[in-house]
C-alpha cells in the first residue's frame, strides 16, 4: 500500500484497515430466507494482518505514488467556415488534445541481465556451447574443460552443482541459440516454478536482488501505480454540408489525423508494462486508436416528379407509379488500425524483444501489405496479407521453415542484451456503403405509403482484418499461419451485420 500520506493527498486522512465479511448459507445462517429484521447472524471477522509479512511465491506487491495526481486533457480547436451558397458551406478545422499525466501501472520486477554481469556469462555459455558441439560433444554448455571454455558462476551457483544435467536442458540450450538472454534470465532470476534456482543462489552467498529489484515477490510482481502516461491527437477536417434544398442533401468529411501514446492501451486499463524500464521513450507509438484517414459521406436525393416538384407527374396511376422516388445511402472509407510485429524472443529482458526486418524498411514493409486471394493454395481459399517471399523467407528465419532465408523478410533479434524493432503496421482499409431506394406514395394530404429496398454493403465488399479491433494495441506473432488471415469484420452480437452484402424491404405507412 502506499501508506497514509500517499492516500492523504487524494482522498484525505487514511480510513485505516478495511475488511469483507460475507454471510453463506448453510454455514453461517441456516439456508433459507434471511430477514433483516431478525438481525444479522455473527459475522466472521477475517484476523488482522501482521506486518512485517513475508509473502508467499507468487503473490505480488502493489504501490502508490505518495504524488498521485488526476490525470487530465488539454483540448483546442480552431477552425474556418465559408458559405459556397445558401444552402451549402465548407468548413475546415484543425482539432488537437493531449492526455496529461495519465494513469499508469507497471512491474518494477524487470529482469537485470547488464549490472550484474549476467549478460557477459550468457555470452561465455554461448561459446562453451558451441565449443562443446564442435568437438562433437552433445549439446551441453558447462566448462566441460575444452579449450576456450570458462567456468559460469552464475549457472553453477543457481543450479546448485558445476555437473548439474541443467547445463543440458533442452529449453535452456535453445535460449542460448536463440540468444534469449533475458528469457533465460527471467526463468533462472523470476520463475516461480523455479524457486529453487533463487534458494541455491543465496545458499551460494549471491545476493537475492541479483535478477529483480524487489525478490520478496519472486515469481509475482511489484507493481507501481502512478502518473507515467501520455497521449496526444492532431487532426485536419474537412466538412461539406448541403441541407436538404431542392431535393438534395449532403453531408461529407474527410479527417487526416495522428494519435501518439506511449500507453497503447484503451482508458479503462491501467496496466501497461513498457517495453524497458531503462528507456520509456521506446514506447511512443501510435494509439490503438490511430485511423490515419477517414471519409465519410452521407446523401439524399429526391427525383423531382411528382405534385410540388420540377417535373409534374401524370395524372391516374401513371402518375402514383411515377412520383416519390427517392435514393440516399451512407458511404465510409479509412485507414485500418494498428498493429504490432512481435518475435516472442527475449533478448534483453522477460519482454518481447520486436522484430529485426532484412532486405526492407518498415515503409516498405507497410506498402506490401495487401490482401491477397490464392485459390491454389494447399489451404483452398486462404487470404494472405503479405507476399508469398516475404512469408517464406520469414518462416525460414524463425526456423519454422527449412532452408536459409533470402532477399526481403522479418527475423527475429538474436544478439544477446540488444532490442531488436518495434514495427508498428497498419491493417487493410475498410470500405462500406450502403444504399437505398425508397417509393413513397401518396395517398392523403398528410398519410403515404413508403416501400424501401434497402442494400447494407452494397458492392459486397469484404473487408480483411489482420487482427480483431480492440481498445489496445494488436500484437501479431511469427507463426506456421503467420501472414494469412481467416477474419473479416462482422458484428452479428448488436447490429445483425454479417459483413456480406444483405438486402431487406422495408413497408411503411406514414402519417
Amino acid at each position: 500500500t502506499g501508506g497514509q500520506n500517499g492516500f492523504e493527498s487524494i482522498w484525505g486522512a487514511n480510513p485505516g484497515l478495511l475488511k469483507l465479511a460475507s454471510l453463506r448459507a448453510g454455514i453461517e445462517f441456516a439456508p433459507g430466507s434471511l430477514l433483516l429484521r431478525n438481525g444479522i447472524p455473527p459475522l466472521p471477522v477475517p484476523p488482522d494482518p501482521k506486518f512485517p509479512f513475508s509473502p508467499a511465491v507468487g503473490d505480488s506487491a502493489n504501490d502508490f505514488d505518495p504524488n498521485l495526481r488526476t490525470p487530465y486533457v488539454q483540448s483546442w480547436t480552431f477552425s474556418v467556415q465559408r458559405e459556397i451558397n445558401r444552402d451549402t458551406v465548407f468548413e475546415a478545422r484543425y482539432v488537437g488534445n493531449q492526455g496529461v499525466r495519465l494513469i499508469r501501472q507497471y512491474d518494477l520486477n524487470e529482469v537485470n541481465i547488464f549490472e550484474n554481469g549476467f549478460l557477459q556469462e550468457f555470452i561465455a555459455a554461448q561459446r562453451n556451447l558451441a565449443i562443446a558441439i564442435a568437438a562433437g560433444r552433445a549439446a551441453n554448455f558447462r566448462n566441460q574443460g575444452l579449450p576456450g571454455q570458462v567456468n559460469l558462476p552464475i549457472f553453477t551457483a543457481s543450479f546448485g552443482s558445476p555437473t548439474s544435467s541443467l547445463f543440458a536442458n533442452a529449453t535452456l540450450i535453445n535460449f542460448l541459440q536463440q540468444g534469449q538472454a533475458g528469457a533465460m534470465a527471467s526463468t533462472l532470476g523470476n520463475s516461480a516454478a523455479n524457486i529453487v534456482f533463487q534458494n541455491n543462489r543465496i545458499a551460494a552467498g549471491l545476493p537475492a536482488n541479483l535478477f529483480i529489484v524487489n525478490p520478496s515477490v519472486y515469481g509475482g510482481g511489484s507493481f507501481y501505480f502512478t502518473n507515467g502516461a501520455g497521449s496526444t491527437y492532431n487532426a485536419l477536417q474537412l466538412e461539406l454540408r448541403r441541407r436538404l434544398s431542392n431535393g438534395l442533401l449532403v453531408q461529407g468529411s474527410y479527417t487526416w489525423s495522428k494519435s501518439l501514446t506511449d500507453f497503447q492501451a484503451s482508458s479503462s486499463a491501467e496496466f501497461n508494462q513498457p517495453f524497458t524500464l531503462r528507456n520509456n521513450r521506446l514506447n511512443k507509438g501510435p494509439s490503438p486508436f490511430d485511423i490515419r484517414h477517414a471519409f465519410k459521406m452521407n446523401y439524399i436525393y429526391e427525383l423531382p416528379i411528382g405534385p410540388g416538384q420540377r417535373f409534374a407527374s401524370a395524372k391516374g396511376v401513371l402518375g402514383k407509379i411515377l412520383e416519390g422516388w427517392q435514393t440516399d445511402g451512407i458511404v465510409r472509407w479509412q485507414t485500418g488500425a494498428p498493429f504490432r510485429l512481435t518475435s516472442g524472443r527475449a533478448t534483453f529482458n522477460q519482454f518481447d524483444a520486436g522484430v529485426e526486418l532484412v532486405g526492407m524498411s518498415a515503409k516498405e514493409l507497410q506498402s506490401l501489405v495487401k490482401i491477397r486471394k490464392d485459390p491454389l493454395a494447399a489451404n483452398r481459399g486462404t487470404v494472405f496479407w503479405l507476399p508469398q517471399d516475404v512469408i517464406d523467407n520469414t518462416l525460414r528465419a524463425f526456423g519454422l521453415l527449412p532452408g536459409t532465408p533470402k532477399g526481403r523478410y522479418i527475423a527475429p533479434p538474436t544478439t544477446p542484451g540488444k532490442l531488436g524493432s518495434y514495427i508498428y503496421l497498419y491493417q487493410p482499409n475498410f470500405f462500406r456503403a450502403d444504399l437505398s431506394i425508397v417509393k413513397k406514395t401518396r395517398i392523403t394530404e398528410s398519410a403515404n405509403v413508403e416501400f424501401r429496398t434497402e442494400f447494407l454493403n452494397a458492392f459486397n465488399t469484404v473487408n480483411f482484418l489482420i487482427n480483431n479491433p480492440a481498445n489496445d494495441i494488436q500484437t501479431q506473432g511469427i507463426g506456421l499461419t503467420f501472414g494469412q488471415t481467416n477474419q473479416a469484420y462482422q458484428d452479428t452480437s448488436t447490429t445483425n451485420d454479417p459483413g456480406g452484402r444483405l438486402v431487406q424491404f422495408v413497408l411503411r405507412v406514414n402519417f
